[in-house]
């Protein structure tokens, strides 16, 4: 040990070991900051120089991340930035999505055609040249023209042109056709009845 060293000086070995103790120094490491002086005079006791500037320097590195090493840094996690950076930069980047197109198909189609101004007769001559739904889905335009205004509040009947020939003067209403537009209606219809009822019970408690 140098002069420079700052050294704590005990008796008993024992008392060397605790002042490592409370540093924190681990018992296995205790002779590497001890050293024994034997006594100068002859039946004199010898003394325990305990390195106090070692010892605080052995903790200090424990304490410090152990990271590789990569342009004079070291990183906790073991990557140096620049390192980290060039591995972001090789990794190919994700694809853009590309946006989602509707599916075309007879209802896609007939929506479209209908909301575009073409009357019955022109939707069903466009979903039976590119679908091949046959003459007797000839109902269908007048099912999506009804299935536009039930369920999406929109209106287009002015559009709808002469009645087909093929379809029966007397063809039963969509509703009677489709039960599930039977059953939208009705639903519709209910909820309609208990708002006007439950409008009238308030001006009738207010009078």
């Amino acid at each position: 040990m140098n002069a420079f060293t700052q050294v704590r000086t005990v008796k008993t070995r024992s008392s060397a070991t605790e002042i490592l103790r409370k540093l924190g120094v681990h018992s296995r490491d205790y002779n590497a900051f001890i050293e024994c002086v034997a006594g100068t005079e002859p039946g004199s006791a010898g003394v325990f120089l305990v390195n106090l500037d070692a010892a605080a320097a052995h903790l200090a590195a424990l304490k410090a991340p152990k990271g590789r090493k990569i342009s004079g840094k070291a990183d906790p996690h073991g990557v140096d930035i620049d390192e980290a950076a060039a591995l972001a930069a090789a990794k190919p980047a994700k694809k853009a999505a590309e946006p989602k197109t509707a599916k075309r198909n007879v209802t896609t189609v007939a929506l479209a055609m209908i909301r575009a101004g073409s009357t019955n007769a022109e939707v069903f001559a466009a979903l039976n040249a590119e679908f091949a739904i046959g003459d007797s889905k000839k109902t269908y335009p007048a099912w999506y023209r009804r299935h536009l205004m039930v369920k999406f509040g929109e209106d287009y009947s002015a559009t709808a042109g002469t009645p087909i020939k093929a379809v029966k003067a007397d063809v039963a209403p969509v509703s009677d056709v489709n039960p599930i537009i039977a059953k939208m209606e009705a639903v519709a219809a209910a909820k309609a009845a208990a708002k006007a009822a439950k409008k009238a019970a308030k001006s009738k408690a207010a009078e």
